[in-house]
């Protein structure tokens, strides 16, 4: 049961995260979730705003409780439910009647648990919603907000404290607190975390979305294992690129598509994973595959925001460090860029003795000695025209005798560097090790920006944050809606082709012939060399139904008509048969497969790729929404691994992809037109030489 607020007429979640006052109801010493409620909300301070409720009254946590909720009128607007799955549904009326408008469930044991437990999740939220309460849970630890200081959660913080600008969304209370831990450990502060379980009614996409809106916030980083309301995540990535705020995101669970569009390509092409994919490429959501990936990328994001146009730059005192940062940039696709002749002059004069000023900047163990210089080669970097952030190798001491002598000057210097440039400068850990107490004390005392661990690890992050900030600046186009439903529903190659030609998408010609007369005058005006096909909606791949005959002259072309009906008939004695397709038979160019197909969630999904052994061995295929404008394709045709051959190859024609990218939009566009009942539509091949484009072969499968 996924109920928007919309749909109940219940109140949104302006308040949610900063609660006036917050009911423990089921407080106990003897009870972990309590005390550990109790011992998150002190810790921030926000103790005084706990309402205990134990229905033996007394004292908990040192502090007196209350009976019964309704005493609490006025001073809460948030319950959190400590107390067993079956006692909570009784207590529901008692919590309205106190004025409290959210409720917070920890307790499991409902649709996790399979049908049963579902039932009664939906009993529970039925009953919230009649009386106006909006619903976190079941089976979730609810939030912390540290900017504010709130907090509704059994999540346990990290000692010290340290707040930021990094909000953790997670479906998993486990995973949230794994999360913050290891950002505690990498010194990132915090600014919220919350763990949102079942999402019976209050999804992840409404918690980001309140915290999109947060201008304290850098970057949210969010881990799921589901996306139970696809209208919700769209808006919630559309507000997102409006505030320029990164979502990192890890999703779990890939499956494939539905088998009832396997009989195309295109089915197993597409899967949900992979359409969730392209949902992603179209907002600009950074997708990552690991926890330690989605706390450091978003660590970086939130300290640096959208970049400016440029690459990368990087400094080292270890010429090995360099090396490796070379290799993962080439793999990650960052651009480590050339520096300018003014930024070559000026380290030059800082490391007389310095050969090549290369990049990444071996500045050689000489700065040791010298702190200063590291400090200048470190601005010089950093001002250079072409670079749009700066990352410097150098050990973050982890003990007091790490800390002392060179080191600790060295990282002063690379403080008061930083300082005087205008891009984002980090400094890097050369693995990921945790930032202990004394690390931290350095990066105070030498009031250093940013640390981040693992040479491969900031590569692949800033590499993140680089693809990001273009896509900011490139703002896609809204997707393409469908137009009405026109009710027409082609199925054969001949009908399909001609609808897509009605569409304004360049086809082949063809002639289609019900049997062996006249085929020869018919012929001749197609070419010298012909193709001759089976035209049925009943026999889908006519190569395995001996139905394709290639290389026919036009005096051999009713031979060949005949041949292919006898074939087919002998394939398929119950096929309905329209005839006999010809076709001039063209010369070899680039062919590539372009296809739609529905995804249950996401709806209709494009995957263009080149046919051949590029598809079908190497699964070369890129993925977008089906509405997105030609730009996007174009991008998406260069971001095949094939795409030299885009280019001209080896003497080759190259092709004009604008132009291909408008034929592939045009083809997507015909295929949203047909509405929600058409499960793929396939061209296989889309022949392609230079600027000439051609549809050869089409098929449409139908629910």
């Amino acid at each position: 049961m996924d109920s928007a607020p919309d749909d109940v007429g219940l109140h949104t979640l302006d308040s949610f995260l900063k609660p006036k006052g917050v009911a423990l109801i089921g407080a106990s010493d003897r009870s972990a979730y309590s005390r550990t409620a109790y011992s998150a909300g002190k810790l921030i301070g926000f103790d005084e705003r706990l309402f205990l409720v134990s229905r033996s009254g007394g004292e908990a946590h040192g502090q007196p409780t209350v009976t019964d909720v309704r005493e609490c009128r006025g001073e809460v607007d948030t319950a959190v439910f400590m107390i067993p799955a079956d006692g909570i549904i009784d207590k529901v009326e008692e919590v309205a009647e106190a004025g409290i408008r959210y409720a917070i469930v920890l307790a499991s044991g409902f649709s996790e648990l399979g049908h049963e437990g579902k039932a009664k999740q939906d009993a529970l939220l039925a009953k919230m919603h009649q009386h106006g309460i909006r619903l976190m849970g079941p089976n979730c630890l609810g939030f912390i907000n540290y900017l504010d200081g709130t907090a509704a959660s059994t999540m346990k913080s990290q000692v010290p404290l340290r707040v930021g600008n990094l909000a953790i969304v997670s479906q998993s209370g486990a995973i949230a607190s794994g999360m913050a831990r290891f950002a505690h450990q990498q010194g990132i502060g915090l600014s919220h975390i919350v763990a949102t379980g079942n999402e019976a009614d209050i999804d992840f996409t409404e918690i980001a979305a309140q915290i999109i809106r947060d201008e304290r916030v850098g970057a949210i980083s969010i881990f799921i294992e589901t996306v139970r309301n696809p209208e919700r995540f769209l808006s919630m990535a559309e507000l997102a690129q409006q505030h320029s705020m990164p979502l990192v995101l890890i999703k779990v669970g890939a499956s494939a598509l539905s088998a009832q569009v396997a009989a195309a390509h295109t089915g197993a092409l597409v899967g949900d994973d992979k359409a969730f994919d392209a949902v992603c490429q179209h907002f600009g959501i950074i997708r990552v595959q690991s926890l330690e990936d989605a706390v450091l990328t978003a660590g970086l994001a939130a300290y640096s925001g959208p970049v400016r146009k440029g690459g990368l730059g990087v400094l080292s005192i270890s010429g090995g460090a360099c090396e490796i940062v070379a290799d993962a940039a080439e793999s990650s696709g960052i651009e480590l860029v050339t520096f300018a002749p003014e930024t070559i002059n000026r380290l030059s004069q800082i490391l007389p003795d310095f050969g090549t000023a290369s990049n990444p900047l071996d500045v050689t163990g000489g700065v040791v000695a010298k702190p200063d210089l590291f400090e200048d080669a470190l601005v010089a970097v950093g001002n250079d025209p072409n670079v749009a952030m700066v990352g410097v190798v150098q050990p973050l001491p982890a003990s007091e005798d790490h800390r002392v002598g060179a080191n600790r000057e060295l990282l002063k210097a690379l403080g008061r560097g930083f300082k005087r440039i205008p891009v984002p400068g980090t400094l890097v850990n050369q693995a990921v090790t945790p930032v202990t107490e004394v690390g931290q004390e350095a990066i105070t005392e030498a009031e250093l920006p940013h640390v981040i661990g693992g040479l491969n690890t900031f590569i692949a992050a800033a590499a993140h944050v680089f693809r990001w900030s273009r896509h900011l600046e490139a703002k896609p186009a809204p997707l393409r809606a469908a137009a009405p439903v026109s009710g027409e529903r082609p199925s054969s190659e001949i009908e399909t082709l001609r609808y897509l030609r009605s569409k304004g998408v360049p086809t082949i010609p063809f002639e289609l012939v019900e049997g062996s007369a006249a085929v020869e005058a018919i012929a001749s005006k197609l070419g010298d060399r012909l193709v001759v096909k089976i035209a049925s909606p009943d026999i889908q791949h006519k190569t395995e139904a001996g139905g394709v005959i290639l290389n026919v002259a036009p005096d051999e072309a009713a031979k060949a008509v005949e041949t292919v009906l006898e074939r087919a008939r002998a394939y398929k004695p119950d096929a309905r048969i329209e005839g006999a397709l010809i076709a001039p038979m063209r010369q070899p160019a680039l062919e590539f497969v372009v296809g739609i197909a529905r995804d249950p969630q996401w709806g209709p999904v494009l995957a263009v790729g080149l046919g051949g052994i590029w598809v079908e061995v190497m699964q070369d295929v890129q993925l977008r929404l089906a509405g997105v404008d030609a730009a996007e394709i174009a991008k998406a045709l260069r971001s095949l691994r094939a795409s030299k051959l885009l280019d001209g190859y080896r003497g080759a024609t190259p092709v004009d992809v604008d132009r291909l990218a408008q034929v592939i939009q045009a083809i997507a566009a015909a295929a949203l037109d047909l509405g929600p009942d058409l499960a793929a539509l396939e061209i296989n091949p889309l022949r392609v030489a230079g600027n000439e484009i051609e549809a050869l072969d089409a098929l449409a499968i139908w629910h």
